[in-house]
């Protein structure tokens, strides 16, 4: 019995996650939830969505930030035709950036 009561206590330990960097800033939004405000704060600031691409996101990119960076390439491919909505994870709040 002691070593059953031994084996199910590893096993509940084991199976815990593990908290590292890369657990740290799990998102608390999904990505169709990041892409949604951005458009709607694109759509606010009066951007034609239409003139874009579907967007892509992804979380944290590039630092730790708990941001969501949301980007539309335009549907005609010239210089600067891109925009990018920067979507705070834990307030919701959006930044609008257009071209460079």
């Amino acid at each position: 019995m002691k070593v059953w009561t031994t084996v199910f206590a590893l096993t509940v330990v084991l199976s815990r996650p593990v908290q590292s960097a890369e657990t740290d800033h799990l998102p608390q939004l999904t990505k169709a939830q990041a892409i949604e405000i951005a458009n709607a704060a694109a759509r606010k600031s009066g951007i034609d969505l239409s003139e874009f691409q579907a967007p892509e996101a992804e979380f944290e990119p590039v630092r730790k930030d708990w941001i969501w960076f949301v980007f539309y390439q335009g549907v005609v491919l010239y210089p600067d035709n891109f925009l990018s909505v920067h979507v705070d994870d834990r307030t919701r709040d959006a930044q609008v950036h257009r071209g460079p």
